[in-house]
């Protein structure tokens, strides 16, 4: 099917409405996504200065609590997870998400859009990491255990692509995982553009637990489980308490900037216009 510019890039819906400067709001799923220039190109915005001295102090330098958090994180998920196999992080940047998941055994490969985060990844691994655009890349079918995209999908002017390729390229009982912003929060409906992580050329698309849930859906995944991961707050602190179950019971994604959901995929071809069922 094809959409006019300002459609919906996760469930395809043409109500969308102005919300500011290049940003469209969806009436049926609830993401906010901004239009980029055509002159933007995303590989020139992740250079050096990304990593070191502009969006973070230096990255790379955090390697060890960096490292220290995807186990944290992995053992929150780990009963998702098959105990060994093949494992492909999308937008890797340095690594250290695959550094854990090598500690465990796991056969580890990774790509980003980033040079020089995937030459650092490369030096520090001594593994298989590819410099380049998840939408326009050729993974192989069929060959992942697990696909993760960390803090991904708000980066990409068309998420869509990148869950097909998940889709296409994960074995018939793999898992995606996927953690990303959520603009359910409190945070966000109290700050709008003032929202820490409200953050134009590098985050463009912003998603709501029903957008997510459908695009995943529309992707050919089913959702197995969501977890609130953390809360921005007093000057961007980061409160990253990690999908405690009481808060989770209680709160749900009320209070959380960031999610992480745990998908399996569910079926050989993902439907394209299952999406009509769902948005509308």
């Amino acid at each position: 099917m094809t959409v006019s510019p300002r459609a919906c890039p996760i469930c395809g819906s043409q109500r969308t409405q102005s919300c500011g400067e290049r940003a469209f709001n969806c009436n049926g799923c609830g993401l906010i996504f901004i239009m980029p220039l055509e002159t933007e190109r995303p590989e020139a915005i992740y250079d050096e200065r990304y990593f070191k001295g502009g969006v973070y102090r230096d990255y790379f330098s955090e390697e060890s609590t960096m490292v220290d958090y995807f186990e944290r994180k992995i053992r929150l998920i780990e009963k998702h997870l098959p105990v060994s196999g093949r494992v492909l992080d999308i937008g890797c940047a340095a690594g250290f998400f695959l550094k854990a998941m090598k500690k465990r055994g796991y056969e580890v490969s990774g790509m980003d859009i980033s040079e020089c985060a995937t030459r650092y990844a490369r030096e520090s691994l001594g593994v298989g990491i590819t410099t380049g655009d998840i939408t326009s890349a050729s993974l192989p079918a069929d060959s992942f255990d697990i696909i993760t995209m960390w803090d991904v999908l708000e980066h990409l002017r068309d998420p869509m692509v990148a869950i097909r390729q998940a889709h296409r390229s994960l074995k018939d009982t793999g898992t995606l995982v996927v953690e990303t912003l959520n603009i359910d929060s409190l945070n966000f409906k109290l700050l709008g553009r003032r929202w820490p992580l409200w953050y134009p050329p590098y985050h463009i698309t912003y998603f709501t637990e029903k957008a997510l849930s459908i695009g995943l859906k529309r992707g050919g995944f089913q959702v197995s489980e969501t977890y609130p991961i953390q809360i921005y707050a007093w000057q961007g602190r980061i409160f990253r308490h990690l999908g405690v179950p009481i808060l989770k019971e209680i709160l749900g994604s009320a209070l959380d900037d960031v999610i992480l959901v745990v998908a399996k995929k569910s079926s050989k071809n993902p439907p394209e216009d299952c999406v009509r069922c769902l948005a509308f």
